[in-house]
């Protein structure tokens, strides 16, 4: 018995050793870097740093769902002066102005205006129970 329980761990053993091997072998192609245009002979030259300026003006009115605001935007040289605006829920119409420079870093001034209109009330979907039929 003792015997038997030996060649059997035995070849337990020898089997677990054996290096497993995958249906799917594993391959490395390296790509070859081939040059088909000679030697570079014509380098661009680009400025480093061009002038930034721009300006952009941006506004949504939409009265199916109430969304209404409005953004401009003014870059010249490393100064940005700007605006956006849009209204509250409550019917005022919120405006911040900003200015971000290197000097001073970015400044926002906040105006409120007080609600001019009530709130629109928005009713839910109204479900009506099906009949009931009497046999």
């Amino acid at each position: 018995m003792f015997v038997q329980v030996l060649v059997i761990s035995a070849a337990v053993t020898a089997v677990w050793a054996y290096p497993a091997t995958s249906s799917q072998s594993i391959e490395h192609h390296i790509p070859r870097s081939i040059s088909l245009r000679g030697p570079l002979t014509h380098y661009e030259t680009y400025p480093e740093e061009t002038y930034p300026k721009y300006q952009y003006t941006y506004s949504v009115s939409d009265t199916q769902t109430g969304d209404n605001k409005q953004q401009q935007e003014v870059r010249n040289g490393d100064t940005v002066k700007g605006s956006y605006s849009f209204h509250e829920a409550d019917g005022s119409i919120r405006t911040v102005e900003y200015t971000a420079d290197d000097r001073n870093g970015f400044r926002a001034v906040v105006h409120n205006t007080a609600p001019t209109v009530a709130p629109a009330v928005i009713k839910g979907p109204v479900y009506f129970t099906p009949a009931r039929y009497s046999q």
